[in-house]
């Protein structure tokens, strides 16, 4: 099968949506509520096969023209560790980069929290060359006991 990184369009959001319904331990009932909105308002990539068949997807929030943020990721566990969520975010990057966005941010559970799932999500971001900007607890919006690490990665 050959992959091919699109870009999305509401056709898309149920098939994420399935995804993110496999990644439960990713993913809250709250996060589950707000996707389906962003998925179609902020900036949608697709990883889909030659078949149409859609196997991870990714959102980028732009929060200003010089910074973009990875609002949500998700790539389908059968699909695990075959790039796609590497392709996705390098196809983010290089278009942000392109249109003169100079930051991408991404926000995720702190370190700080002894939680599995999270530990591979910190090391993909490490990977692709984010650095660890600082942690806040409680984030905005967030209930205690939840610490936000927030990463960055230079574009340009």
């Amino acid at each position: 099968m050959t992959l091919e990184i699109i870009n999305g369009s509401p056709g898309h959001v149920d098939p994420c949506m399935d995804i993110a319904l496999g990644l439960r331990t990713h993913f809250n009932d709250n996060a589950m509520e707000k996707m389906p909105v962003d998925l179609r308002e902020h900036d949608l990539y697709v990883a889909e096969e030659d078949d149409g068949q859609v196997v991870g997807f990714l959102t980028v929030l732009r929060r200003s023209p010089d910074v973009g943020e990875v609002s949500w990721m998700g790539v389908r566990t059968d699909q695990w560790r075959r790039g796609i969520g590497t392709a996705l975010l390098t196809k983010a990057a290089e278009d942000l980069a392109s249109d003169g966005t100079s930051i991408l941010m991404v926000h995720t559970l702190s370190d700080t929290v002894d939680y599995e799932p999270y530990e591979a999500t910190r090391a993909f971001y490490d990977a692709m060359g984010f650095k660890h900007l600082e942690t806040i607890d409680p984030y905005p919006g967030m209930a205690p006991g939840n610490p936000i690490a927030i990463y960055v990665k230079l574009l340009r």
